[in-house]
């Protein structure tokens, strides 16, 4: 399998005044052919699809097209994440319909553990999340941090895991590494406790 992993695109930035939209166009013509010429079978877009939460009509109308454009042009699966430059549920809108076209989109902490499943590999779709909503899903008040919450996080995943299917995590956080080993071409990631079999993320 050939995952074409892409984060922090943030469309509708500007940079002392000046309006990035034509480079990030570029940009995705670029990512497009790559997807094209290495035959992918599916793009991540690990967060931060937007600059701002709440984007420009222009920056709104730009991802759309974007998207429709791998997706439906392209037949691409796509795996996406909000990221805390996002507003959660103002891309998560229609998300409902999204998967009958390969269509990932997890934007709540709760859809992390339901896992995507694409040939032999689960995919676990981690959104950025703020401690309070670790607490409140969890319902334990000592998940005070981002590290704290990861351990739980992390094991309800591993409570999902098909012993027959390899396993991706998808997530929009800073990760401190520990030990610089490859397995299966992707790198082990440590939380306090806790290890992830494989990050594709914004790190």
């Amino acid at each position: 399998m050939r995952i074409l992993h892409t984060a922090d695109w943030h469309i509708g930035r500007t940079l002392a005044g000046f309006d990035l939209l034509p480079v990030q166009q570029r940009s995705f013509a670029a990512l497009r052919q790559v997807a094209h010429d290495e035959h992918v079978d599916g793009v991540i877009i690990a967060g931060d699809l937007y600059d701002r939460g709440l984007a420009a009509e222009s920056a709104v109308n730009t991802v759309n097209s974007m998207l429709r454009t791998l997706n439906r042009e392209d037949g691409l699966p796509l795996l996406v994440i909000s990221g805390n430059h996002d507003s959660a549920p103002r891309l998560a809108t229609g998300s409902e319909w999204f998967s009958s076209t390969k269509f990932y989109l997890h934007t709540r902490l709760a859809e992390a553990f339901e896992p995507v499943t694409l040939g032999d590999t689960q995919f676990f779709l981690l959104p950025y999340f703020e401690p309070a909503m670790a607490r409140a899903y969890f319902e334990d008040d000592n998940l005070t941090n981002i590290a704290a919450a990861m351990a739980p996080v992390i094991d309800r995943m591993v409570a999902q895991f098909a012993p027959d299917k390899r396993h991706v995590l998808v997530a929009h956080f800073f990760c401190g590494w520990q030990h610089t080993q490859w397995l299966r071409d992707t790198r082990e990631c440590w939380w306090p406790g806790r290890r992830a079999a494989g990050l594709a993320g914004a790190v």
